[in-house]
C-alpha cells in the first residue's frame, strides 16, 4: 500500500467547493461554499482553541453546560473551515464573505450548516478527482 495514494493534506488545506442543495428537493443550487477539511490546520487550530476555552470555563466549580454557547462554538468551528463562497445572497444582495458572516449564516440557516458539517466530515470530498 502506497500512502501517497491517500494523502489529502494539500487538498484539505486549499479547500474544495460544496455546491449547496435545496433542503427539501435536494436540487443543486447556484451557491457554493469553499471549505477546508477536518485534516486541515485551520480545523485543528480552531478545535484546539475551543477545547482550551472549554477547559478554562470548566474550571468554575459546578458550572452548567451552556447549550447555546456550545451551539455557537460549533458554528465557529465550521466558519473557521470556510474560506469563501459564491452565490450567497440575502434579499437579492450578495453576502460578502467573512468568518463572522459564516457564523451567522450557520446559526440562522441550519440546513446550510448541516450540509457544511457533513461535507467536511467526508474525507472522500478531499481526495483528488
Amino acid at each position: 500500500m502506497d500512502l501517497k495514494q491517500f494523502d489529502i493534506k494539500e487538498t484539505c488545506e486549499k479547500g474544495v467547493y460544496l455546491t449547496l442543495c435545496h433542503p427539501v428537493t435536494g436540487e443543486e443550487l447556484d451557491a457554493k461554499i469553499k471549505l477546508v477539511g477536518r485534516d486541515s490546520s485551520r480545523f485543528r487550530n480552531k478545535l484546539r482553541e475551543l477545547a482550551q476555552r472549554q477547559a478554562t470555563a470548566g474550571k468554575k466549580k459546578g458550572a452548567p453546560i451552556d447549550i447555546e454557547k456550545a451551539d455557537k462554538e460549533g458554528a465557529e468551528l465550521l466558519a473557521a473551515c470556510t474560506v469563501g463562497w459564491i452565490g450567497i445572497e440575502e434579499d437579492g444582495k450578495a453576502v460578502p464573505f467573512s468568518e463572522a458572516e459564516a457564523v451567522r449564516i450557520y446559526t440562522d440557516h441550519r440546513w446550510i450548516r448541516e450540509q457544511v458539517d457533513a461535507f467536511i466530515a467526508d474525507r472522500a470530498n478531499f481526495f483528488p478527482k
